[in-house]
């Protein structure tokens, strides 16, 4: 069969749109893609493919240009391909390596639709769910931005690949700077609440905080100490609540508040001697530039110096409060024994 059905919908419309109701056998697309699925042929299409354009944009005197070549978006689905229903989808093969929806086997097809009516289910194989991340990525830059936004951010809380979790994170903070959308990039910062989630380029974390006039929080500090080339982080695995105690302190006391503000040491001047990497930001393989070059803010010598010695001062506290503790709880121990 092909998928003519799983188009039929209450209401025509080239675009799906919320009012819709797509289905195939059973399966009904899930109401928060109904906006993003790209569509290849038949009544339905939504997808023209562009010849090779250009967006650039510049953010505290960077640049950081994205360019799409003349080929086909690889989540392309064309209503015309056949499928094959399938009850065991741990049975088929996981896809290939960087998949397109058309090179999937009509059993494949089915698993895919199926990651589609849920695309939240974490048992689905991770290239499946790669085949629909690289249509929100198209979208991020030229389609419905925050419906995809809102879409990857709940992917990435429940798909824990770190491939993914770094792809998707880097592609949001570019987006958002494109459109120059810092509430959305706030969306992104308070969604980071699990492990699995920071397995991104800490780099690309400050020139988002940076671009956005976020400041750090000392959480923030102490989860990148190793990029600040602080090493002696013992304390921080073993005593974290009182080592960011001590580290909030530690920042307090000198700036007067307890967040910092990275424009205090990213001035321009500095922003022009810092060097330049190139990163891994679209997963999506009709778009070019793929790598990027941005600036490396996490090697500014005055930024990695403070932060070192707010997180020495932190580390030197903690020691000192875990040999009070010690010897009150042996005074205490003693004490006991004497009674």
């Amino acid at each position: 069969m092909g998928l003519f059905d799983f188009f039929k919908r209450k209401k025509t419309a080239l675009i799906p749109n919320k009012s819709t109701n797509l289905s195939v056998k059973g399966l009904s697309i899930h109401e928060d893609l109904m906006e993003l699925v790209w569509i290849g042929d038949g009544k339905y299409k939504n997808y023209e493919q562009s010849k090779e354009n250009e967006n650039s944009f510049e953010v505290d005197g960077f640049r950081i240009s994205i360019s799409f070549q003349n080929q086909e978006e690889p989540s392309l689905i064309y209503t015309n391909q056949k499928i094959n229903k399938i009850e065991d989808l741990t049975s088929i093969e996981k896809p290939s390596y960087w998949p397109t929806y058309s090179e999937l086997t009509p059993e494949q097809k089915w698993v895919y639709l199926t990651l589609l009516s849920n695309p939240y289910n974490s048992a689905i194989d991770i290239g499946f769910v790669f085949i629909l991340y690289y249509g929100l990525e198209r979208h991020l830059l030229c389609g419905n931005f925050e419906e995809a936004i809102s879409v990857i951010l709940k992917l990435r809380d429940v798909h824990t690949n770190k491939s993914f979790q770094s792809y998707s994170a880097n592609a949001i903070v570019l987006s958002c700077m494109l459109h120059k959308r810092g509430d959305l990039v706030l969306d992104f910062i308070n969604s980071l609440d699990k492990e699995h989630e920071l397995s991104f380029s800490n780099n690309l974390f400050l020139i988002c905080y940076y671009s956005f006039d976020i400041h750090l929080l000392p959480k923030d500090v102490m989860r990148m100490a190793s990029t600040f080339e602080f090493n002696k982080k013992n304390y921080i695995k073993k005593h974290p609540e009182l080592f960011l105690q001590s580290l909030t302190e530690a920042i307090e006391s000198k700036l007067k508040i307890d967040t910092i503000d990275l424009k205090k040491y990213l001035t321009a001047s500095e922003i022009k001697k810092v060097k330049q990497q190139e990163v891994g930001i679209f997963a999506n393989m009709s778009i070019i530039d793929k790598s990027i070059t941005i600036p490396l803010l996490s090697d500014n010598f005055k930024l990695k110096r403070e932060m070192y010695n707010f997180l020495e001062i932190a580390h030197e506290d903690v020691k000192k409060k875990l040999a009070e503790m010690r010897k009150a709880k042996k005074s205490h121990t003693s004490k006991k024994e004497l009674e």
